[in-house]
């Protein structure tokens, strides 16, 4: 076989790197000894500690305490959450004729639904085409036999007008004013 052109001084280089490799891994080994011995007995000190027992075992002192915080923890951002001056509690407001009633979720309205003011039932709606040959919306109660909201354009308007009038009042601070001071 035909040696590479270099010959014998490649090969010294090759063996020359070996030797280096071999002395950064032994120096590497040697300042992670420490660290070794350090972790390893960390861990044999907390399992021992662990393991240990008073009138339990720490480990279930642990494991209770554990889900003591987490309880605390989810009844704080409850009581955050609803906390007085939170927007979140506006939810219904009077509006063109009729009782408007929604939901926040994720920070966006839902379940938005009009109701009528003097019987609280859920009003229908229907698209007609008025005099003037524009769209429009009414929304009328079965019960009560009355229209309560009329508005030019079709449903999707009216849910988009109202949801404005929503975040509008939401912005400017004027929610405070629809929702009671107790």
């Amino acid at each position: 076989m035909a040696k590479s052109e270099g010959g014998i001084a490649s090969e010294a280089w090759k063996g020359v790197a070996g030797a280096a490799s071999v002395g950064v891994f032994a120096w590497v080994m040697d300042w992670l000894k420490p660290l070794w011995e350090y972790g390893s007995t960390a861990l044999k000190s907390g399992w021992s500690h662990l393991m240990a027992s008073s009138s339990m075992p720490n480990w279930m002192a642990y494991a209770m305490s554990f889900t003591l915080a987490i309880s605390a923890l989810r009844w704080a951002l409850r009581a955050w959450a609803s906390r007085k001056d939170n927007h979140k509690r506006f939810t219904q407001f009077n509006f063109m004729g009729g009782v408007w009633r929604w939901n926040f979720m994720s920070g966006l309205i839902g379940n938005l639904g009009v109701y009528c003011p003097q019987c609280d039932g859920a009003l229908v709606y229907s698209n007609d085409i008025n005099a003037r040959q524009i769209w429009e919306v009414s929304w009328h109660c079965e019960r009560c036999s009355c229209i309560r909201v009329s508005c030019e354009g079709d449903k999707g308007y009216l849910d988009g007008r109202v949801k404005r009038e929503i975040d509008r009042l939401v912005r400017t601070g004027e929610w405070r004013n629809y929702v009671d001071k107790t």
